[in-house]
């Protein structure tokens, strides 16, 4: 059993390790000379064993990185090799006139900022509970849809759409609290991806999801521009389970096609879809800009900011609306 880890570690290491550590305190107990230069000579294997191990670990992960996008995994790769752990700043909130340092009431406090945040009002409440009534009682339509629309909305998973999600999977991003990483699932044999698959599919077809897949590890994120002192200027971001994130987008990638095929998006909605950006936003209002100072007219804009705007989904409306577009079958189970 390795005790300790690093990237580099191995047992035979701490074979080594163990047998050094012996023959020093044996060398400390008798201090002859003999022992103690016994000491020092696995004391420079065991040395001399660390440097070869960094040494070929580095150059596997070497073999494989990407230079072009994979400076942060490079630095925080470096900084095991030398055993070093990064600390970040220690910042205190002011909170009701009070400076906030200790991590437990600032955590405490972040808690219940976001709680009322994601709270309903009382309208929402109770519309909630009628829009769930409602779609209790919505009949299931994906028997009359055309065969190619049905069976986006009820056939099962398959492979094809499993191995391009993973395919797509960024080694960048966090583990949520399954501490699943992105490359543990990229690199499954065929076997163990069949019966991921399989699991995915009896989700889909049960509608039952595992408890785990409603947690997730919640990180604030300072906004830029904003005093760092205040609470209400950071935004949560969920670190949820690998595996519901794999799901969730084959599940998407479903819902995408049935919108944009079915052209159910306004022509003008650009952000959060395939071959187009907010920067298209950008060009239409510098290109009315420049026709209105050709023409000599004054141009009015309004712009709307609505916070916490992905905090605050209306899901059980989201979900009405959905059902209204045709959307039913397993997809809005």
């Amino acid at each position: 059993m390795v005790k300790r880890y690093s990237c580099f570690w191995n047992e035979g290491l701490e074979l080594l390790k163990d047998k050094r550590d012996r023959l020093r305190r044996k060398a400390e107990i008798t201090g002859r000379i003999s022992d103690v230069s016994n000491w020092r000579k696995h004391a420079a294997i065991l040395k001399g064993s660390i440097f070869s191990a960094k040494r070929s670990c580095f150059d596997g992960f070497i073999s494989k990185i990407n230079f072009q996008r994979d400076s942060l995994k490079i630095n925080k790769f470096l900084a095991r090799l030398k055993n070093q752990t990064p600390q970040s700043a220690k910042r205190p909130f002011r909170i009701n006139q009070k400076i906030i340092s200790s991590n437990a009431k600032v955590a405490g406090y972040f808690l219940k900022y976001f709680t009322e945040t994601n709270r309903k009002g009382a309208y929402a409440r109770i519309m909630s509970r009628v829009l769930k009534r409602q779609l209790g009682h919505c009949r299931d339509r994906s028997e009359d849809l055309p065969e190619n629309v049905k069976s986006i909305f009820c056939s099962s998973f398959s492979m094809h759409e499993l191995n391009m999600v993973l395919n797509g999977l960024n080694d960048r991003k966090s583990p949520g609290m399954d501490n699943i990483h992105h490359e543990f699932l990229k690199h499954l044999d065929q076997t163990a991806k069949s019966n991921l698959l399989i699991f995915f599919n009896i989700i889909w077809t049960t509608g039952s999801v595992p408890s785990l897949w409603r947690k997730a590890i919640i990180i604030p994120v300072h906004k830029k521009n904003k005093n760092p002192e205040e609470i209400s200027n950071y935004r949560p971001i969920s670190l949820t389970n690998l595996m519901n994130k794999t799901m969730e987008r084959m599940v998407y990638n479903r819902l995408n096609w049935y919108l944009e095929y079915h052209s159910l998006l306004v022509e003008e909605q650009a952000g959060f879809r395939k071959f187009k950006s907010t920067a298209h936003h950008v060009a239409l209002f510098s290109q009315a800009i420049k026709d209105a100072l050709d023409s000599k007219q004054v141009l009015t804009t309004i712009a709307v900011d609505l916070k916490s705007v992905y905090d605050t989904v209306w899901k059980e409306n989201l979900l009405f609306k959905l059902n209204n577009m045709g959307i039913s079958g397993h997809l809005l189970n």
